[in-house]
């Protein structure tokens, strides 16, 4: 029975598009296996890319490990790299049983020191990427739609690409966080698997899609958090409170919009960044002059903000009645 491949790789458009890769070289070799009228779609079971930032990469590789996933699971790492600690740890199983596959593709400078493991290549170089490395160590030809959508990737990835918001390269940026990475991975594979052109593009209906998906989402998002609100009394306002860390000018908005009448303004806790957003109404004070202003913040008179302060009677009080939700 075939493993199944585990794939860690980075956020940004680099990142998702070694998925999109890794993807199509398991659907090319599914294709290759089964005739067309049985191939199904590849499934969980097969291959599942899994996106993450440095600071949680050696946590789930250790946890990888921990659970011996190696035992079922090949692994690749790409565009991202891990400590010597969690290195030592893989070449060790590897060293274990030869049989077990783990790669790691990476291209920046702070992870030449892993060369030294047989099954790590890190190429550091402004023409490559780590979408460049992955294509390059799966497939060893590659047709020119494919060849087209990698060097748009390295492109943007080396800071090589035109300015112009139509290019390429611009686009696959746009559209990688205009959708989620699933999604992503899927247009793209959709377009190289058909190869019925030489060079990649991205029709007008799939960003017109892909923005109109992101503005459902957002929307969404924004109804969720005013659903939260609670409404708490300061001096002679009432403030609706929430906390949230995305569409916060969204958000605010649309607890002003839902509130008409019960509320004077709203305060939008992001504790992710310590800050609070204040966005008003027709009744509200002047947010800028009056409620940011004095906590050392700024802005206009109906949007404005601060940086948290626990010192700040005012600020911790609406923090304690969220967090008590009352």
């Amino acid at each position: 029975m075939q493993k199944k491949l585990r794939h860690f790789t980075h956020t940004d458009l680099d990142g998702v598009s070694c998925s999109a890769i890794a993807k199509l070289y398991v659907i090319v070799e599914k294709m290759m296996e089964y005739s067309p009228e049985d191939y199904t779609d590849v499934t969980k079971a097969e291959y599942e890319a899994e996106y993450m930032e440095y600071f949680t990469i050696n946590e789930k590789v250790n946890r990888w490990i921990d659970e011996r996933r190696y035992e079922s699971e090949n692994l690749l790492i790409t565009d991202i790299s891990i400590n010597e600690e969690t290195a030592e740890r893989l070449d060790q199983i590897i060293k274990e049983d030869s049989n077990r596959k783990i790669v790691l593709l990476d291209h920046h400078q702070t992870a030449e020191f892993l060369n030294k493991y047989d099954w790590a290549t890190v190429e550091v170089s402004d023409d490559t990427c780590g979408t460049k490395l992955t294509k390059e160590y799966l497939f060893n030809e590659g047709v020119p739609v494919l060849e087209s959508f990698v060097h748009a990737v390295t492109q943007y990835d080396n800071y090589k690409h035109d300015k112009d918001y139509l290019s390429l390269p611009k686009i696959l940026n746009h559209l990688c966080y205009l959708v989620d990475h699933e999604m992503f991975m899927d247009i793209v594979d959709d377009i190289l698997i058909m190869q019925d052109r030489d060079e990649f593009s991205i029709d007008n209906k799939i960003l017109y899609n892909a923005i109109e998906n992101k503005e459902t989402k957002n929307n969404l998002y924004a109804e969720r958090k005013a659903n939260e609100v609670i409404i708490v009394k300061d001096g002679d306002y009432n403030v609706g409170v929430v906390f949230a860390e995305n569409n916060l000018s969204l958000v605010g908005n649309k607890i002003i919009e839902n509130y008409c009448g019960a509320i004077d303004y709203a305060a939008i806790i992001n504790m992710s960044n310590k800050t609070v957003h204040l966005r008003g109404g027709d009744r509200s004070p002047n947010l800028g002059l009056e409620i940011a202003k004095p906590r050392g913040g700024g802005g206009h008179a109906k949007a404005a903000s601060y940086r948290i302060d626990m010192n700040d009677e005012f600020t911790t009080t609406l923090i304690n009645r969220l967090l008590k939700g009352e």
